[in-house]
């Protein structure tokens, strides 16, 4: 139940979630939230843009030599990507829960086994954002960053551990802060005791 003032507020908020809405007449209005809200997940997912744009293979067409002029060494360098690199990323999130519409931060780390293809750091930052900036719950936020982080690195192996303060805890009700942590353990992580270990050690966890 959401009590306020702001009728263009609540009016917007109802088109949103897909409630209905019926302004009061004593200067505030009250929105009720159907219990069907928790099973639709929340909020729709956001375009962004998460694909591998300029991480893509290319194949090679032609490859020219070019002689180099004067005295000066030259020195060619080969790089090759090694085929199970692990990479970690540290998000730092803000969300408004959606049991009572208060703020929490939640640290996200990501790990995942990389098969034919690595992504772009970055790119874990936009997969992790597209979840966060609407209301939600961490344990549903690990999980949909997993989810995600699957599907755009065509790896099984995914870690995702969540680490957060929530408002709704900290300043109301029994008011007392306390760090929330869950993980979502999939692939080699969750089968491999030592790899499992060796991550959360990397993790600092």
């Amino acid at each position: 139940m959401i009590v306020s003032g702001n009728i263009p507020f609540l009016q917007e908020m109802a088109e949103i979630i897909g409630a209905r809405f019926t302004p009061g007449q004593v200067g505030r209005s009250t929105l009720y939230v159907s219990d069907r809200w928790v099973a639709r997940h929340g909020f729709q997912q956001e375009d962004h843009r998460t694909d591998l744009i300029e991480s893509t293979w290319m194949p090679v067409r032609r490859v020219t030599p070019v002689l180099a002029e004067g005295n000066k060494p030259f020195i060619v360098y080969s790089f090759k990507c090694e085929p199970h690199p692990t990479f970690l990323i540290g998000v730092h999130l803000s969300h408004n829960c959606e049991h009572h519409l208060l703020p929490f931060w939640c640290d996200i780390i990501v790990a995942y086994i990389a098969e034919d293809k690595v992504l772009g750091l970055s790119k874990f930052a936009r997969i992790a954002r597209q979840f966060a900036h609407r209301l939600q719950l961490q344990e549903r936020l690990t999980h949909q960053i997993a989810d995600v982080s699957q599907r755009v690195t065509g790896s099984d192996d995914v870690f995702v551990v969540g680490r957060g303060e929530h408002l709704c805890m900290s300043m109301r009700g029994i008011k007392t802060p306390s760090i929330m942590s869950n993980s979502v353990v999939r692939g080699k992580f969750r089968d491999l005791l030592t790899l499992r270990a060796e991550a959360l050690s990397l993790m600092g966890l």
